[in-house]
């Protein structure tokens, strides 16, 4: 089912899922790719985003899972997204970050991983002068807490890359070797997880376990000017232009034979 409006992507949903993608709906009553990402995957302001183009380049239909909202919670937790990637010819994974995902500390909605649910009696001990009935969203949150400093967050990072990492290795698996990584924050992977911005708590050690399950990694190089100046109030954080979607797609196609496409 798909739907449009006026200055707005089309989206679309896929059989009994409660997820709504980037549009337009795709068959997938034939050979597909399917894309599962975030922001940079499912441009909202561009009129063709990456999985798009490389659909024209490949010339077999890409269905883009992109959430601009989502984690791997919402793919990895919905029964209908995994039958697509499991049945799909090649599987693309954007690299996103690992604050929206439910832990130990913390639940987040499970469609809109934006969203803060609550804390845990473990994160309450952690920080007990916080009240976090006052935060409705995890960035929110986790902004908060980091401001506290490093070393009383560390518990919380080491918690969200475990979950991380469990929760990219059950999607891999699911692709069973027909999936490409795909990095496209503004440098490679870190050696040493950031505090929140790009994709947040992810380093190098991480992508790297993962691409192991995976047919490989693609980073492609984007320069300043393919990206858009951030826009704070959205929470963009110098998300692809039109010519960095481009890039990006260029550089997968010349991945896209690991994948037997």
């Amino acid at each position: 089912m798909a739907s449009h409006l006026a200055g707005a992507p089309a989206t679309a949903r896929y059989g009994g899922s409660r997820l709504v993608f980037r549009g337009p709906e795709r068959d997938t009553g034939q050979r597909y790719y399917v894309v599962v990402g975030g922001a940079a995957a499912y441009g909202r302001d561009v009129p063709a985003p990456w999985p798009d183009l490389l659909e024209h380049r490949l010339g077999i239909p890409v269905v883009n899972l992109s959430l601009p909202q989502g984690g791997l919670d919402a793919w990895v937790g919905d029964a209908d997204v995994m039958a697509l990637v499991r049945q799909a010819d090649g599987v693309l994974v954007h690299v996103t970050g690992a604050s929206l995902l439910s832990n130990r500390y913390y639940s987040v909605h499970p469609r809109r991983n934006d969203r803060f649910v609550g804390a845990s009696g473990a994160l309450r001990h952690l920080f007990p002068e916080v009240d976090f009935t006052e935060f409705a969203f995890v960035g929110h949150m986790i902004a908060t807490l980091a401001a506290k400093g490093e070393v009383r967050l560390r518990p919380l990072v080491e918690e969200l890359q475990a979950a991380w990492s469990d929760r990219m290795a059950r999607l891999l698996d699911q692709a069973g070797g027909r999936a490409l990584l795909v990095w496209t924050e503004p440098a490679s992977p870190p050696q040493r997880a950031p505090l929140p911005g790009g994709a947040d708590f992810v380093d190098a050690a991480m992508v790297a376990a993962a691409a192991r399950r995976a047919a490989g990694l693609v980073c492609p190089p984007l320069q300043p000017e393919e990206r858009a100046i951030p826009d704070l109030g959205r929470g963009a954080t110098g998300l692809p232009t039109a010519a960095g979607h481009a890039r990006i797609a260029a550089a997968i196609a010349v991945q896209a034979g690991r994948l037997g496409a």
